[in-house]
């Protein structure tokens, strides 16, 4: 179930680069692991869909990341193990979402403890120089990369709202011969905002 970092390893396993994430280590790193998910779970407030996909991508991307820079890393053969690039990869749409709720303590709170073990998952790599932490590399990358267009759509949908708003606002304030042609399209869903 391992990923291992030999070059013909892979293509006798391809199953690996996703199967590794199911075994861990010890029943500490499980723990942790499940910890952490758990306090994605919480903050992220996505889709099921998309957090689950979001997940399967991290885990893809961190298998890769971890085959294209082990080489890189100065150890002979090794081996990965652990559901961690993909968790990594639910961190940078969390700390969006936590962050950019005013008024949400509780989230703050919790994307503060993120964000102090983001930071210890950095400085463990420069002091324990862990080959694992590659592929919390291609886990940020890949979050951030899918973060982007999903919050972009967030945005537009929120604009989108709050426009259709304004717009029967005005029609109940001043009636509805006050709307112009592209506000009446807009209310009578013949033309997006």
């Amino acid at each position: 179930m391992e990923l291992s970092s030999e070059a013909g390893a892979l293509q006798e396993k391809p199953w690996t680069l996703i199967s590794y994430c199911l075994a861990h280590q010890t029943i500490l790193h499980l723990a942790l692991s499940v910890f952490l998910l758990s306090l994605l779970i919480v903050l992220v407030k996505v889709q099921e869909g998309v957090f689950w996909a979001l997940f399967v991508i991290g885990v893809f991307a961190g298998g890769v990341s971890f085959l294209l820079l082990f080489p890189l890393s100065g150890f002979g053969d090794g081996s990965l193990v652990g559901a961690s690039a993909g968790i990594c990869s639910l961190a940078p749409i969390t700390l969006y979402r936590a962050f950019s709720k005013k008024g949400d303590v509780l989230g703050h709170a919790l994307a503060w403890v993120l964000m102090l073990v983001l930071v210890a998952d950095f400085v463990s790599f420069i002091v324990i120089g862990s080959p694992g932490f590659l592929s919390h590399i291609g886990g940020y990358i890949a979050g951030a990369a899918v973060m982007i267009p999903v919050c972009a759509n967030e945005r537009a949908d929120r604009e989108r709202t709050a426009e259709r708003e304004r717009i029967h606002s005005k029609a109940a304030r001043s009636g509805i011969g006050s709307l112009s042609a592209k506000e009446w399209e807009i209310v009578t869903h013949k033309r997006e905002v």
